[in-house]
């Protein structure tokens, strides 16, 4: 396996930001948070209204990838108040997303359909069949334990907990064609998502974190990436590969999400150390397999980022914006 260069480990907030123009897709919109896009369309959710600085609510929005003059709601519950942001993800026909609940909706629209009842679910994923989710985003009460792994039909249904008393269990989690990943106490942890076999930790663990709920995680072409208190870092997940040590791309800390493409890892830094909203957030890329990081796009108060084949988007504000690769 190629090391990755020593330049690869300086920090992306160190570099020079690349000059591209932004292109602003939709603006105006109430607090916008995660974000993500498929073929045709840019997904958002945000607050149901903002004033005052507090916002209330949830909204689910669609707008045409190439921008639009207000985004078509899908979903919207002015009444929301839970404080944890929630996250948001697509299949080919839905968008599903938590907050005081996991729902799902028409990408067409129509009535929203309650799938799980949980109202601590942090991180989603989705397969074919599937939702999978993690549990340990609220304080109050909680109708299951804790740091947990669940999967539940997407239809709903009867869930599965995949894992349980998972300790510092990361909000995030991504799924292949095999498994459901998450991150635990700092080291990257897997299950079948038939959960056939015990979960297990996957590569060497000497590139594990300093344990926290904070990190962010994506599986790409047999490839897990991921972050935490000591950088970002890149794990075979497939086959033999499975077993060869964890490589740092970068020494990063804070970063909120991560979106690899078919060439690069685009992540997004957006909290400090001690988990505060830093003075600038940063979208940053670097090749797959390693090489030099690269300031992408600097601003305020930004929560989502997703990538296509051509642009990489990010929320900021009470704006979402994009740049072409």
């Amino acid at each position: 396996m190629r090391a990755v260069p020593l330049l690869a480990l300086a920090a992306c907030l160190d570099q020079t930001p690349y000059q591209g123009p932004v292109l602003d897709i939709l603006t105006g919109t109430d607090g916008a948070g995660p974000i993500a896009v498929d073929g045709q369309a840019l997904y958002t959710m945000t607050a149901a209204s903002c004033g005052n600085d507090d916002c209330t609510g949830v909204r689910i929005a669609k707008c045409a990838k190439t921008g639009c003059d207000r985004a078509v709601a899908l979903f919207t519950d002015a009444s929301d108040d839970h404080l944890w942001q929630g996250s948001i993800a697509l299949d080919d026909t839905h968008v599903y997303w938590n907050r005081g609940g996991i729902r799902r909706v028409a990408k067409s629209g129509g009535a929203a359909e309650l799938i799980d009842g949980s109202t601590d679910a942090c991180g989603l994923a989705v397969d074919a069949e599937a939702l999978f989710y993690t549990t340990g985003c609220t304080q109050g009460p909680v109708d299951r334990p804790r740091f947990s792994v669940v999967r539940v039909p997407k239809s709903g249904g009867a869930a599965v907990e995949l894992a349980s008393s998972q300790g510092e269990l990361s909000r995030q989690i991504a799924v292949d064609s095999r498994y459901a990943y998450w991150l635990s106490g700092g080291s990257l942890t897997r299950r079948r998502k038939d959960a056939m076999e015990p979960a297990e930790s996957v590569g060497d663990q000497h590139a594990k974190t300093d344990g926290g709920w904070e990190g962010a995680l994506a599986v790409r072409g047999g490839v897990a990436y991921w972050s935490g208190a000591n950088g970002i870092f890149r794990t075979p997940v497939d086959g033999e590969l499975a077993k060869a040590p964890s490589e740092r791309l970068s020494s990063d800390t804070g970063v909120g999400v991560l979106a690899p493409d078919e060439r690069d890892l685009y992540w997004l830094v957006n909290s400090t150390s001690d988990g505060e909203p830093p003075a600038t957030c940063t979208v940053c890329r670097a090749p797959l397999g390693g090489g030099d990081a690269e300031t992408v796009h600097e601003g305020d108060y930004m929560q989502g980022l997703a990538v296509d084949a051509s642009f990489v988007f990010w929320s900021e504000g009470d704006t979402v914006s994009a740049m072409r690769k």
